[in-house]
């Protein structure tokens, strides 16, 4: 069956050579490699145009599709949705290779067999690494979550990491594509919501297929997108869940500091109306007692100790080990409560 990589290049020539070794060792056959140059002016294209023969001995067919070298950058979105509009008919997955990534051996046979084997239209990813072990929080995130967790944790970031997924031409379609508006746009979390709120499923593969980098001046990585665009997508996708039965007739914000009540001051009106109180464990807070919201709604809402909190619980704190799992730890508080993840609370942070 024809596995297709999409990969969008931009000034990638540090590590394309890496990358294309990645290719060549592919243990599935046939492969074809779809590339949007997006307005390269360093060796970028050079390299791939002398791969080919070496693909190609490998059942692999490139096709390359450029911009005017040294053209301002379309970004990750559009430079995909361009190569994913060159693959064939009969394609049976489209596998995300980004230009500074390598892909392990046994990438596209593995996502091939774990597409065959799950429902139809299904996101799929995989673990990863990191060069040098960088990012470890990220990696110790993205590696750690359950398949349930991929959908419960996914107000955070998409909980599976761009660069390992693979989707059906169909899942693309469906969505309607990247969004290709703009270079630093946000497309990866806009594609992930809109395929959940379709009802799309989501599977990682519990090997390391990818080595994942964030390379500087790569067309997908440090775009600058910015932070205020991140949080207004999460905040869309959170406003969406609050509107559901379990949610609307309250809930409680797990931090009474400048995070919960930044999210508490971008919610609706609605959303705000159905806050029963802050959970903290901040003595500090806790003897003030209350937020006084007069500026906003004229609301005084309860601050309350976390062992008090009535849920279902936004959590509101970062949880990713930061503050140490031992006693006393946040960690340690959540469990203490013994609540069930996605009915009991959510985490946003």
């Amino acid at each position: 069956m024809l596995v297709s990589l999409i990969t969008s290049v931009r000034n990638g020539e540090r590590h394309l050579p890496a990358c294309i070794e990645g290719v060549l060792s592919q243990t599935h056959a046939p492969l074809e490699w779809l590339v949007f140059d997006d307005g390269s002016s360093d060796a970028s294209r050079a390299l791939l145009e002398a791969s080919r023969e070496a693909l190609a001995a490998r059942r692999c067919r490139l096709e390359l599709l450029g911009a005017v070298p040294g053209s301002p950058a379309r970004g990750c979105g559009y430079g995909r949705n361009r190569a994913i509009e060159l693959a064939s008919a009969d394609s049976a997955l489209l596998v995300v290779q980004d230009a500074d990534d390598v892909s392990a051996p046994t990438r596209c046979e593995v996502l091939l067999a774990a597409a065959a084997s799950q429902p139809s239209g299904t996101l799929l990813g995989s673990r990863y690494w990191r060069e040098g072990g960088g990012r470890p929080r990220d990696l110790a995130w993205h590696n750690g979550l359950s398949e349930r967790q991929l959908v419960t944790q996914r107000l955070r970031e998409t909980t599976l990491a761009v660069p390992t997924w693979a989707l059906s031409r169909a899942t693309w379609e469906a969505v309607g594509g990247f969004d290709g508006g703009a270079a630093n746009n946000a497309e990866d979390l806009l594609f992930f919501y809109a395929h959940l709120r379709r009802g799309g499923a989501l599977h990682r593969c519990e090997q390391a297929l990818v080595m994942y980098r964030h390379a500087e001046g790569s067309v997908c990585a440090n775009r600058g997108v910015p932070a205020a665009l991140i949080f207004a997508i999460r905040m869309a996708e959170l406003e969406a869940l609050l509107q559901t039965a379990a949610w609307r007739d309250g809930f409680t914000i797990w931090n009474a500091g400048s995070v919960g009540k930044k999210v508490y001051r971008a919610l609706s009106a609605r959303s705000q109306a159905a806050v029963r109180a802050f959970a903290d464990v901040d003595p500090r807070k806790l003897e003030r007692g209350i937020f006084d919201d007069g500026a906003l709604t004229g609301r005084v809402i309860p601050i309350v100790h976390f062992s008090r909190a009535r849920p279902p619980l936004l959590l509101c704190v970062k949880a990713l080990g930061l503050a140490g799992e031992g006693e006393g730890s946040f960690e340690a508080n959540l469990a203490s409560l013994k609540l069930e993840e996605g009915v009991d609370y959510l985490h946003f942070a």
